[in-house]
């Protein structure tokens, strides 16, 4: 209990703190390139392509829609959508490559742009969205940069859950960028340098096929994690749905745990540690409680504990996303919360996952 409080200090100090100081005789960038590793997803592409199509950013950008072996109808949807938006600027390319991370290096080979920009197709952006980027980057030395990402539109108890525990996660990102100790960001909304990428030689040196976020920022981090930059900009947000159903979500979760042993540096995994401990010792104490094998008062100092410094750091950055938490219902989640903690780290971490109608081992 201890520990994640103080790791919850700890977030609060780096986001309170996270701020941009632009340096002075910056390189201006002369060229972007936007990808988007696709699969399966016919049925929500069109938001992100009528997004893209409204960008404010006036230099040259070419927008990558790299196919990773859809069994549904995504190539050929994008490639209408691409026509009907009057995208002149998209290459809709097929990867010869299973995963999004060989999708993505595809994408990076066939493009020459300097700056590259990464989202996922069931995201949405504002029309400043690439702009808020290349801003940022034409005035620092940073070579790696992460964004702010928003789950909305939930309506369903778990919905809602996701929706606060990516307000956390983004925070915790944002923070650890702050304190020059990156613990994760999101593939969802990322850029970085070119140049950057091939110094480290891409997504190489992994067996595994996620991992296409926190891999690179781990490799970009090891070299000098002054390189890394978070931008607290809300033009720079972009926002995706929760998952709609236990499965899916439950599926995702076993997708995020299984990079948490290898692709996360050993900062990373102890604190992830301390959380599960932490989640794992309320669960059971409320068992306990149940059971009256401890007095409620235990459980009851603990959980306020845990919770009122979650709930104040919740609330710092629910209110640059603009998503104003609802305090009672973070409390009413606490034990929901706790359950699944505990059996996500409990049972998956080392066990394989099925993503988009694709099983990986």
């Amino acid at each position: 209990m201890p520990g994640l409080c103080i790791f919850l200090l700890w977030s609060i100090t780096g986001w309170s703190r996270l701020n941009f100081r632009r340096e002075t005789d910056r390189k201006k960038i002369e060229s972007v390139d936007v990808i988007i590793a696709m699969r399966n997803e016919e049925a929500v592409i069109e938001n992100l392509i009528t997004d893209l199509a409204k960008q404010d950013y006036s230099g040259q950008m070419k927008i990558y829609f790299v196919d990773d072996h859809s069994n549904d109808a995504t190539f050929e949807k994008v490639k209408s959508l691409i026509e009907k938006n009057g995208l002149s600027n998209a290459v809709l390319l097929q990867s010869p490559n299973e995963s999004k991370k060989a999708s993505i290096d595809f994408a990076i080979r066939q493009s020459n742009g300097e700056f590259i920009i990464t989202t996922d197709a069931d995201c949405r952006v504002g029309t400043q969205w690439v702009s808020s980027f290349v801003n940022v980057a034409e005035t620092s030395s940073a070579k790696f940069f992460s964004g702010p990402v928003a789950l909305k539109g939930g309506a369903t108890l778990l919905e809602k859950m996701q929706s606060l525990e990516m307000i956390g996660l983004t925070g915790i990102a944002a923070a650890s960028f702050a304190q020059h100790q990156p613990m994760m960001c999101n593939g969802a909304n990322m850029a970085y340098r070119r140049d950057a990428y091939l110094q480290v030689n891409g997504f190489a040196g992994s067996r595994f096929s996620s991992g296409d976020d926190t891999q690179l920022m781990r490799k970009i981090a090891d070299e000098n994690p002054s390189n890394l930059l978070f931008v607290k900009n809300e033009n720079a947000i972009v926002v995706s749905d929760p998952q709609s159903t236990i499965n899916s979500f439950y599926e995702q979760r076993r997708r995020w745990a299984t990079k948490i042993p290898f692709t996360l540096s050993p900062v990373t995994v102890i604190i992830a540690v301390i959380a599960w401990l932490t989640h794992a010792g309320l669960f059971l104490s409320l068992i306990a409680t149940i059971f009256g094998i401890i007095s409620w008062k235990i459980l009851l100092i603990c959980a306020i504990s845990k919770t009122l410094p979650e709930l104040f750091f919740l609330n710092r950055v629910s209110s640059f996303l603009k998503m104003p938490v609802n305090n009672f219902l973070v409390i009413l989640l606490q034990p929901l919360y706790w359950f699944y903690i505990f059996i996500i780290g409990l049972l998956v971490p080392f066990s394989g996952y099925e993503w988009k109608g694709r099983r990986v081992v």
